[in-house]
C-alpha cells in the first residue's frame, strides 16, 4: 500500500504537470479539472471481459499508441507495453535467461521479442479459476492471517490453503512467463507490475470492508528483508521501513495504514455513501462482488430467479443426467459454465471440490508451477497453459538462492471442470461416492520449472497435494455471499 501510494503521488504530479502544458486556456482548464481526480488505475484480471475482448488488455501488446496531449495527436512508445532501460546495466540482470543482460526493454514470455499472444491465451484460459479463487477468498476467508499470506505451517488452518498472496503470485508467473515479471528482483520494471498490485490492494480493501474486525496479528518474519531477519517478531505496530509517515522520522506501521483513506484514496466498491452505515456498505459491496466475481448461478440469484419464473430453468435434478462414468469424451474446461444454478438443490446446497497444495518455497531454487489435468497430459509442455483439459495451476513465485525451507500453499478449484464433465455426461454428479474415485483415477499433476522443462513430481519430496470437498450453501440473494461448511479431505495424491 505504501509503495502504491508513493507511485500514485509521482504519477499524480506528472498528470498535473502535463495538464498545465495545454496552450489553449479553455482546454487547459478542462484537463486540469480532470487531473485533480486522477487516481492510479488497476487491471482487473478476474472479472469476465466484455464480449469480443480478452482479459489481457490489448494495450499491453501494442508497442506504440496514438495519444492526444498538449501537442495534439502524437504516436508514442506505449508505456504499458514495456519499460526501456536507459541505460541498460547488464550487471543488474544476472538471474534468468542469459539474454536478460542484453535486452534493452522488459519482456513477457520472451524469445527474441515478447510473445503477448501466448500470454493473452494463457490468461484467458486461467481467468475462470482466478475468478473462483478470488470469490472464495472474499466469501470464506474471514481471518486476515490465512487470507493475506501464502505461508503454510503446523498452525495453519488446515481447511484454508489459499491467500491473496498466492493469487497475486499466479499473475506474476502467468504474465511474466520467464520474462522480467517472472523474477522477483526484476518484476517492478514491467509496466503491468503496478496495475496488478493496485488490483491486489483493491482486493484487500474490499476484504477489509467485509471483515473489519480482523487485521495483522503477531507473527514472525518468514524470510529476510532489508530491514529484518527471518524469525523477527512483528505485529501491527512494527515499523514499515523505509516509509516515513511524517517529517519527524516516524515510520508507517500496519495499524496506521489499515484504511486506504489514510492515504487519501478509496475504491468505488469501498467508498461509503453519505449517511450509510457499515451493514449497508457491506450489502452494497457484496452485491458488487457477486456481480463481478461470483459464478453465474450464485452470484446473481435475481437473474436465476428470473430464469426460473420464465420457465427456462427446469432445476438441477433435470439438468444433471444420471449415467455411467465415461473416460472417452474430450471436454474443454477453458470456458465458463453456469455450474451453481445447475447444481443447487431445493436447500440451495452444492458440493465444492478443490485441490490444495503446499510445497517448500525453495524446492526448485526459483519459480515453478504445479499444473492439474483431468485425463491424458499433452507431451509438449509448451501447450499446457492452453490445453483444453487443464483444470488449473498453482504457481510458486520464488527467488533463486534464497534457500527457503518454508512451505507455501495455494488452491486450485475443481468444481467448474467437474461440472463440465457432468454436462457432458462423463460423470453423473458431484457426490463424493462417485467424484472421489473419478478424481483419484483421472486427476494428474505435473510440474514445470523455471526453464520451462517438466520436473518429475516424485522428485519433489516436499510437494503435498490434498483433494478436498465442502458442502456450500449458495447465496439466497444478491446481498449474500455463499456459506462454506467443513472442508473434508478426500484423498492425498501420491503421484502425478
Amino acid at each position: 500500500m505504501k509503495t502504491l501510494t508513493l507511485w500514485q503521488q509521482v504519477l499524480y504530479r506528472l498528470v498535473q504537470l502535463i495538464a498545465s502544458w495545454f496552450p489553449d486556456p479553455t482546454e487547459r482548464s478542462f484537463y486540469q479539472d480532470a487531473a485533480i481526480d486522477f487516481r492510479i488505475p488497476y487491471w482487473d484480471w478476474a472479472t469476465p471481459p466484455p464480449p469480443g475482448e480478452m482479459v489481457y488488455l490489448s494495450e499491453f501488446a501494442e508497442p506504440g499508441i496514438q495519444v492526444y496531449g498538449p501537442r495534439g495527436w502524437q504516436f508514442i512508445a506505449n508505456p504499458l507495453h514495456s519499460y526501456k532501460f536507459r541505460p541498460l546495466d547488464p550487471e543488474v540482470f544476472s538471474e534468468g535467461d542469459h539474454k536478460f543482460p542484453r535486452w534493452t526493454e522488459t519482456m513477457r514470455a520472451p524469445f527474441e521479442t515478447s510473445d503477448n499472444q501466448s500470454i493473452a491465451h494463457a490468461i484467458e484460459h486461467a481467468r475462470p479459476a482466478l475468478q473462483q479463487r478470488l470469490y472464495t477468498l472474499l466469501s470464506n476467508y474471514k481471518d486476515y492471517g490465512p487470507f493475506s499470506n501464502k505461508y503454510w505451517g503446523i498452525a495453519t488452518n488446515q481447511s484454508q490453503y489459499d491467500s491473496i498472496e498466492s493469487l497475486h503470485d499466479a499473475m506474476h508467473v502467468l504474465v511474466g512467463n520467464r520474462g522480467h515479471l517472472f523474477y522477483i528482483q526484476y518484476s517492478a520494471f514491467d509496466p503491468v507490475f503496478f496495475l496488478h498490485h493496485t488490483m491486489a490492494d483493491r482486493i484487500v480493501a474490499m476484504w477489509q470492508v467485509l471483515y473489519p474486525m480482523s487485521w495483522v496479528s503477531a507473527q514472525v518474519a518468514m524470510e529476510h528483508s532489508f530491514t529484518m531477519p527471518p524469525g523477527y517478531a512483528q505485529d501491527a505496530f512494527t515499523e514499515l521501513k523505509p516509509f516515513y509517515a511524517d517529517v519527524n522520522g516516524t515510520f508507517w506501521n500496519s495499524a496506521m495504514a489499515r484504511d486506504t483513506s489514510a492515504f487519501g484514496y478509496s475504491y468505488a466498491e469501498t467508498s461509503s455513501s453519505p449517511g450509510s452505515n457499515l451493514a449497508e456498505n457491506q450489502a452494497r459491496l457484496i452485491a458488487t462482488i457477486n456481480r463481478l466475481y461470483g459464478p453465474s448461478g450464485s452470484s446473481n440469484p435475481a437473474r436465476k430467479r428470473r430464469r426460473t419464473e420464465a420457465g427456462r430453468d427446469p432445476g438441477a435434478r433435470s439438468q444433471v443426467r444420471k449415467g455411467p462414468i465415461s473416460s472417452k469424451k474430450v471436454v474443454d474446461f477453458s470456458h465458463d459454465v453456469d455450474f451453481v444454478s445447475k447444481l443447487i438443490t431445493d436447500a440451495t446446497v452444492y458440493t465444492e471440490w478443490v485441490a490444495n497444495v503446499h510445497v517448500q518455497n525453495g524446492a526448485l531454487n526459483g519459480s515453478f508451477t504445479v499444473h492439474f489435468f483431468l485425463g491424458e497430459v499433452p507431451e509438449d509442455t509448451t501447450t499446457w497453459l492452453a490445453a483444453p483439459n487443464l483444470v488449473g495451476s498453482m504457481p510458486v513465485f520464488a527467488m533463486k538462492n534464497m534457500g527457503s525451507g518454508n512451505h507455501v500453499s495455494g488452491t486450485v478449484p475443481l468444481t467448474s471442470a467437474l461440472m463440465h464433465l457432468v454436462l457432458a455426461e462423463v460423470i453423473s454428479g458431484l457426490d463424493p461416492k462417485e467424484t472421489e474415485p473419478y478424481l483419484e483415477e483421472n486427476l494428474r499433476a505435473r510440474v514445470v520449472g523455471e526453464s520451462g522443462a517438466e520436473i518429475p513430481v516424485d522428485t519433489i519430496d516436499s510437494l503435498h497435494i490434498q483433494v478436498a470437498s465442502s458442502q456450500v450453501r449458495a447465496a439466497r440473494n444478491e446481498w449474500e455471499l455463499p456459506t462454506w461448511g467443513t472442508v473434508v479431505e478426500r484423498f492425498v495424491m501420491r503421484h502425478g
